[in-house]
C-alpha cells in the first residue's frame, strides 16, 4: 500500500521529529513505510527538523505571512488562508495519487496503534478520522455532528468504531475522499470538508480504539497525557 502522510505547519520544528516518529512508528506497526508531504513558509523551521527524511518528504514551499504560533484559524481572514493552504496540499496529494492520504496535524503525536486501526476501518468507509483531544478534559474529541442549528456536537466516547459526520486534525482518506476540497464553515475547515463529503455521498467513519496525542504547547511535548497513556 502507498501510504503518503502530512499537513500545513508553521513554527512546529519544535515538535515535527516527534511527529514523523511516532507516525513511522505507526506505519511500521501496519508493515508500512510512509511517504511524508509537508507545506510551509521556505524559512520555517519545519525543514531543519524534518530534514533526516528528505528522501522520503514531498516540500510545498507556500508563503505563510504569520510565524507568532496563534491559533487563531476561525476568524475569516484565517480561516480562507488555511483552507487554500489545505487545498493547495490537496492538489500535490492528487499528483502523486497515493492509495491512502492521512492527514496528521502538526502537533498531533500518533499512537502506535492508529495506522493499523484506521486502514481496518477504511474497508467500510471513505475517510476515517483518529481519536484525540482537541483542548482540555475530555469535552472536545476529534469528531462530532452537526446540530440543526448548525452547532457542532461533541460527546467523548473512545473505543467507538462507526459512522460520522464530522472528523478532524487525524483523518484517513482514499481517493474518494481526497478528491474533494476544503470549504469554509464557521466551526472550521475540517467541519467544511466534512459537510461536501456528506453531499457527495463520501462515507465518513470514526475509529476511537486508542487515542493519540494532542501537544498544544511546547511546555507539554514530554508530559505523559493520561488521556491517551503517553
Amino acid at each position: 500500500m502507498n501510504l503518503l502522510v502530512g499537513c500545513p505547519t508553521a513554527r512546529r520544528g519544535w515538535i515535527l521529529p516527534r511527529w514523523a516518529e511516532h507516525i513511522d512508528k505507526a506505519a511500521a506497526d501496519a508493515g508500512l513505510t510512509p511517504r511524508f508531504i509537508v507545506l510551509a513558509d521556505p524559512g520555517d523551521d519545519a525543514w531543519h527538523a524534518l530534514k533526516r527524511y528528505d528522501d522520503r518528504l514531498t516540500r510545498i514551499v507556500v508563503t505563510e505571512p504569520r510565524h507568532d504560533g496563534l491559533r487563531d484559524w476561525c476568524t475569516p481572514g484565517r480561516l480562507a488562508h488555511i483552507i487554500d493552504l489545505r487545498n493547495q496540499l490537496l492538489t500535490a496529494v492528487r499528483a502523486q495519487a497515493p492509495d491512502v492520504f492521512l492527514s496528521v496535524d502538526s502537533d498531533m503525536l500518533l499512537h502506535p496503534a492508529t495506522i493499523t486501526n484506521l486502514l481496518e476501518t477504511l474497508a467500510d468507509f471513505d475517510a476515517v478520522g483518529g481519536y484525540a483531544y482537541m483542548y482540555d478534559g475530555h469535552a472536545c474529541p476529534s469528531w462530532g455532528r452537526i446540530l440543526s442549528g448548525g452547532a457542532l456536537d461533541r460527546v467523548d466516547m473512545p473505543g467507538y468504531v462507526g459512522p460520522v459526520e464530522v472528523i478532524m486534525a487525524i483523518k484517513a482518506m482514499t481517493p474518494a475522499a481526497y478528491a474533494h476540497d476544503y470549504t469554509a464553515h464557521p466551526k472550521g475547515e475540517d467541519v467544511g470538508i466534512c459537510l461536501a463529503w456528506r453531499d457527495a455521498g463520501v462515507r465518513v467513519g470514526l475509529d476511537a480504539r486508542v487515542t493519540s496525542k494532542h501537544v498544544m504547547r511546547r511546555d507539554l511535548l514530554d508530559l505523559v497525557d493520561e488521556r491517551c497513556g503517553f
